[in-house]
């Protein structure tokens, strides 16, 4: 993680980010995935997990779940 470079400056940014990949673990206790700038979100990042399996593609509980198919609010 890179410390912002936007105002207003954090005070006492952390060495490392505020988060790591392994504080964000998934329902079924895998570390989310995060990639930044994301594939799906190129001017943002991407937050995603693999599903029940933890692999790649899938379908119902063992689907790819990731912000980018979430709609926002109205």
């Amino acid at each position: 993680m890179h410390e912002p470079t936007g105002e207003p400056k954090p005070r006492r940014y952390p060495e490392g980010g505020y988060v790591t990949s392994k504080d964000l673990i998934d329902p079924w206790q895998n570390p989310f995935k995060y990639e930044r700038p994301g594939k799906n979100n190129a001017r943002s990042f991407d937050l995603y997990t693999y599903g029940a399996d933890g692999q790649p593609g899938g379908d119902g509980e063992n689907a790819e779940i990731g912000n980018w198919e979430v709609a926002a609010p109205n």
